[in-house]
C-alpha cells in the first residue's frame, strides 16, 4: 500500500558537469604555505612533574687521578752477590 506522495524507490539524477574554463585564462598562482610552527625547548619548573625530564640534569662528575708511579727498577746484583 503506498500514501499518496510517498515512494519506495528514490529517484536518483544526476548533475551536468561543470563548464569547463574560459580557454587562454589561467588560475591564479597559489600562495606559499605558512611557515612551520615554531618550538620551545625551554622547559619550565612549573611544568615538570616528578616524573618528567627536570629542568637541571643530574651531573655526574668523574675524578681521574693520576696513574701510580711505576714500580722501581730491581737493585742490580753487585759483584760481591
Amino acid at each position: 500500500m503506498e500514501l499518496p506522495g510517498v515512494r519506495l524507490t528514490f529517484v536518483t539524477l544526476e548533475y551536468a558537469p561543470p563548464p569547463p574554463p574560459p580557454v587562454g585564462e589561467l588560475p591564479p598562482p597559489l600562495s606559499p604555505p605558512p611557515p612551520p610552527p615554531m618550538t620551545s625547548i625551554e622547559l619550565l619548573e612549573s611544568f615538570q612533574s616528578a616524573g618528567t625530564v627536570h629542568e637541571l640534569p643530574d651531573v655526574r662528575t668523574m675524578v681521574i687521578s693520576a696513574p701510580p708511579p711505576p714500580p722501581p727498577p730491581p737493585a742490580a746484583a753487585g759483584p760481591n752477590a
